[in-house]
């Protein structure tokens, strides 16, 4: 069935001009790592938010609906602005204007932030490696995002880290990748997405993690095929293939992918080399690229009821009470409203299991 759904949907060529992507301290663990706490480590996480592709001269209505969900924190997955230039006063400018919406800059003083970026505010649309301004682009992004002065992540190359929150055995760790400043260009058989110290790095944070949940942030999808004019994980299937290997060799606990770039928020299951992943999607904070075909075609990927085309975020909740564990991911809208909605329980093999 799936192979009749990828044959359908790589058929529908014209989806490539109507439906494009967002083209978006409990200890430190070695001299390559970023690893922090944003809370008290002797309570668990109970609820985050997330969220992507928001362009500051765009209405921002969500900022006072997520303060009133009262998370823990947000996680910005990236295209948290859209820069796409290659002039860098435009990119302060930019980035000047999304900090002086009153409504943001009241979110900020309420909840902690942190994040990775996509394309369009690393600089511009589908770059990687070879963009001029990744460095200077590289400071505005943690200026932006309040990273402290001293942090290791001014100092290496890329803006890949990880926290923990929570106590020992309740303990919760996000990581956050970048996908940009050392991605090749697809196409070649084993053209790189993370660059050597990032993989090393990776590797490090999963061999010495012991967290009870795993979240990895991706700003491109890690689990769906590949679609004309989209970014994916699988335009590096080498990649792709390294990753997930690591990620079963170390055993990750509760692990969950989140993302973001597509323009709507999704639920997408995927089985590689034996083990169900899931692959939670939050996409369109301030604007959703769309149409009645383009719309269609996701739909018939994603499944009906795994998708959500508005204005959104997501928040994920952690009940830590239930017997097994319980995790849920909400994607509300601009209404208030909960629009997608997906449980999941952690199996005695500390696999995510969906609840059908």
């Amino acid at each position: 069935m799936l192979i009749q759904k990828l044959y359908i949907v790589s058929s529908l060529i014209l989806f490539t001009l109507i439906f494009s992507s967002c083209s978006s301290l409990n200890s430190t663990i070695n001299s390559r790592s970023v690893s922090n706490t944003q809370g008290p480590a002797e309570k668990p996480m109970q609820r985050f938010s997330i969220g992507s592709c928001s362009k500051s001269n765009l209405p921002q209505p969500l900022w006072p609906i997520i303060t009133k969900q009262n998370p823990e924190l947000f996680i910005w997955m990236g295209d948290n602005v859209y820069l796409d230039t290659e002039n860098l006063n435009e990119m302060n400018r930019i980035y000047a204007e999304q900090e002086s919406i009153p409504s943001y800059k009241e979110f900020k003083k309420e909840v902690p932030i942190i994040g990775t970026w996509d394309d369009h505010d690393f600089g511009n649309n589908d770059v990687g490696k070879e963009y001029p301004l990744k460095e200077q682009s590289q400071k505005l992004f943690l200026d932006f995002i309040g990273e402290p002065a001293n942090s290791l992540r001014r100092s290496q190359k890329g803006i890949y880290a990880t926290y923990t929150y929570g106590p020992a055995d309740q303990e919760v760790r996000i990581i956050l990748l970048d996908v940009r400043y050392h991605r090749e260009k697809p196409g070649k058989p084993k053209s790189d997405v993370l660059g050597e110290e990032q993989w090393k790095w990776f590797e490090d944070v999963l061999k010495t993690n012991t967290a009870k949940v795993t979240f990895l942030v991706s700003s491109i999808s890690l689990l769906s095929e590949s679609f004309p004019r989209s970014e994916e994980w699988a335009d590096f299937k080498w990649e792709k293939k390294k990753l997930f290997h690591l990620v079963n060799k170390y055993k990750t606990s509760g692990f969950m992918i989140l993302t973001g770039d597509r323009h709507f928020s999704a639920y997408l299951p995927m089985r590689v080399h034996g083990r169900k992943y899931h692959e939670l999607m939050s996409s369109g904070m301030t604007h959703n690229k769309k149409s009645e075909l383009g719309e269609k075609v996701m739909r018939f990927y994603y499944g009906k009821e795994n998708t959500y085309f508005e204005r959104s975020f997501a928040n994920i909740d952690l009940d830590w009470n239930a017997e097994p564990m319980q995790m849920k991911f909400s994607a509300i809208g601009v209404d208030s409203q909960v629009h997608l909605e997906k449980s999941f329980y952690l199996n005695k093999k500390n696999n995510w299991v969906l609840v059908e």
